[in-house]
């Protein structure tokens, strides 16, 4: 009786070592999820916390800035009697257009949609807007009180009854030199936050599908949302919640809680969020994202673990039973895979020798050729027996074939050699390669194995491209501004003779040095400079800086600038366009010196205004006690002029008529002694 043969127990090693797999596989899997949970919590906090701040800081300098403006305009003394002096005298047109001028500039420069001038009854009397807007009831019933106050007032986001828009009003009370008279006017800032203020509320720096912030404020005993919401449309100023009752984030916001929170958001959704009160305003900002969003990397990455504690536990079982039975099976396995491999790769060398692109030589210790492929037969036109017969040394051209003894030292040196010659074809023509060469060794014997490539067409487009890069230097170098590129450290990596001459410098002593070094405002160029590269500012257009010589002297300049990118739209540098201003700012210069000395004198020049009267017989002048005098010494008292005097051809002729005669055409006029 035949004893059949029966598979072998599992020895107790392998069993301990699929346990104690098991347990590890188990214990990292779930210290890896737990680790991966924090991380992305803690991750997506901080994100918002950070884009919280961000906001915050920006909204604040924001808001700086337009009370900056309207500071600035209520602290300009001599601009504000123009404006005073329009609100009086409406007929003066040059003042008006003036100012009108000054409020389109102010509109240009600035986030306003539309600037208003109001008398002291609030009534308007000049306005510019990018669109049409009126005035509104609401503003106009503030300015008495803002009046009273002479101070600039920043009104809060209110929605116009009348025309249904939203507004942020700046009102800047018109107050004369004397404290004793109340302003004559106010200066209204309109601002229209659905162009600027709530998309950038709105906006977030990464891609998200919940992802939101908004602004709230605290009305009464509820919250309003001020601005418009991603879910939830028509919105702004209209959707309000109730402090008391069901809690939310919004509700949290206005009594006081800030940081980072999880609770309902408006729509009754669970988020986690991240809260801070807006310095100076009654506004709170809040940037949320929706908890299943949050979670859901987490979701995936239980499932991830779970499927892949499994799949190794699987894995280590199946490695643990099969290991003991194929030990001897896979070293005999691994000889045939070796060998069908081996074969495998000769029969692709073979098939890649033979139609490869490039021609393929294969020469013994002495240069004969042993072994050509397809490729050498078409690009030198002799027969594969012709070739068999030859000296490799013969396919290169009479000259080149002198350098090879020098070449093939370097081979034997090297191993290896990459070089570029003139080979000859049958019929004598010539043509440019690029060859590699290695040494080979094949069962105990050396052979030489050279991969060519006809160059013929990248020769011609090299030399295309030289004369063309050498015209582009012509003109780059001889151009009438200067140019220089940096690269990602802010260093000079190229400079064209212009800037050179500007500067004084050689190009040694300018490529490889920090731009800053030649920059006045070094430290600001170099933080400028550097948060360009990294992407965190755009380029600059008509920037300003005063640059050094090598002499030491300094000058102005005016800088635009052009990021470089490489083919993945990666920042690579930045090239900078300069232009010396030295001259624009002399003549700048001269000019508010005009414009200061044009100003003192017509402040010394007196003038006459009001009514005068003035007796309608004699031509006399009343003055202000009373007295009459004649004309030429009251208005020598009261200005700079001074009188001569003389005597006009009619009253010559009446005073004097003797001295006329009939034919007398009038044109003869008698001076101040009576004679003609």
């Amino acid at each position: 009786m035949v004893t059949p043969i029966q598979s072998p127990r599992i020895p107790k090693i392998f069993i301990s070592i699929f346990l104690l797999l098991t347990l590890g596989i188990g214990i990292t899997g779930f210290y890896y999820y737990e680790n991966q949970k924090r991380h992305i919590k803690r991750e997506k906090q901080n994100e918002l916390h950070t884009i919280c701040d961000l906001k915050v800081n920006q909204i604040a300098n924001w808001r700086k800035e337009r009370l900056g403006d309207a500071e600035a305009i209520f602290k300009n003394t001599l601009f504000l009697q123009y404006l005073r002096r329009c609100l009086k005298t409406r007929e003066i047109s040059e003042i008006r257009k003036e100012i009108l001028n000054w409020m389109n500039s102010l509109l240009k420069l600035h986030d306003y949609n539309s600037i208003f001038l109001l008398d002291a009854k609030g009534e308007g009397q000049l306005s510019i807007s990018d669109e049409k807007e009126s005035l509104g009831p609401y503003a106009q019933g503030l300015v008495k009180g803002v009046i009273q106050s002479r101070k600039v007032t920043f009104l809060d986001l209110y929605r116009e009854e009348k025309s249904g828009h939203i507004h942020i009003d700046i009102l800047v009370p018109l107050v004369p030199e004397s404290n004793d008279t109340l302003p004559v006017g106010v200066l209204l800032l309109r601002i229209e936050p659905n162009k600027f203020f709530f998309p950038f509320i709105q906006s977030w720096p990464t891609p998200s599908p919940t992802a939101e912030s908004l602004l709230v404020r605290r009305e009464g005993n509820g919250v309003v949302f001020l601005n418009e919401l991603r879910h939830q449309k028509n919105t702004a100023l209209t959707l309000r919640l109730p402090i008391v009752g069901k809690q939310s984030v919004a509700v949290r916001a206005v009594q006081g809680v800030e940081g980072v929170l999880e609770d309902m958001d408006y729509r009754g959704v669970k988020v986690l969020a991240a809260v801070r009160a807006i310095p100076g305003s009654p506004w709170y900002l809040i940037a949320k994202i929706d908890q299943e969003e949050i979670y859901a990397p987490i979701r995936e990455h239980a499932i991830f673990v779970i499927t892949l504690m499994s799949a190794l536990i699987l894995s280590a079982g199946v490695i643990v039973v099969f290991l003991w039975r194929n030990q001897n099976v896979r070293f005999y396995r691994k000889q045939y895979e070796n060998e069908t491999e081996r074969r495998a790769l000769i029969q692709h060398f073979e098939y890649l020798t033979k139609y490869a692109n490039d021609i393929i030589l294969m020469a013994d210790r002495n240069w004969k050729i042993v072994e050509v492929n397809e490729r050498a037969l078409e690009s030198y036109g002799y027969t594969r027996d012709e070739l068999l017969r030859m000296d490799a040394r013969n396919l290169r051209s009479p000259e080149e074939r002198l350098l090879f003894e020098d070449q093939f030292k370097k081979l034997e040196e090297m191993k290896g050699l990459m070089l570029q010659t003139i080979h000859q074809k049958k019929d004598g023509t010539t043509f440019p390669v690029e060859a590699s060469l290695r040494i080979i060794e094949v069962e105990g014997e050396t052979f030489y194995q050279s991969i060519i490539r006809d160059i013929t067409e990248r020769k011609k487009i090299e030399e295309v491209l030289q004369r063309n890069e050498e015209r582009f230097r012509e003109l780059y170098d001889d151009a009438p501004v200067a140019y220089h590129e940096l690269d990602l450290e802010g260093h000079i990596t190229n400079v064209n003779r212009t800037e050179l001459e500007m500067m004084g410098y050689t190009t040694q002593e300018m490529i490889g040095q920090p731009v800053w070094k030649f920059i006045v405002e070094e430290e600001t160029s170099k933080e400028s400079i550097l948060a360009k590269m990294a992407g965190n500012k755009p380029p600059a257009r008509g920037l300003e800086r005063n640059f050094r010589r090598k002499d030491g002297t300094t000058f102005p300049v005016m800088i635009d600038e052009k990021l470089l990118k490489d083919e993945k739209r990666r920042i690579k540098g930045i090239r900078s366009t300069i232009q010396d201003i030295t001259e624009r700012k002399r003549v700048e210069q001269e000019r508010e010196k005009l414009i200061h000395e044009l100003q003192e004198a017509l402040a010394n020049v007196k003038t006459l205004s009001g009514l005068v009267p003035i007796c309608a017989s004699c031509k006399k002048i009343r003055d202000d006690k009373g007295y009459w005098n004649q004309i030429e010494s009251y208005i020598m008292k009261h200005s700079e002029a001074e009188f001569s005097h003389g005597i006009c051809p009619e009253c010559a002729r009446k005073l004097y008529p003797e001295l006329y005669d009939e034919e007398d055409d009038g044109r003869s006029t008698p001076d101040s002694s009576g004679q003609k």
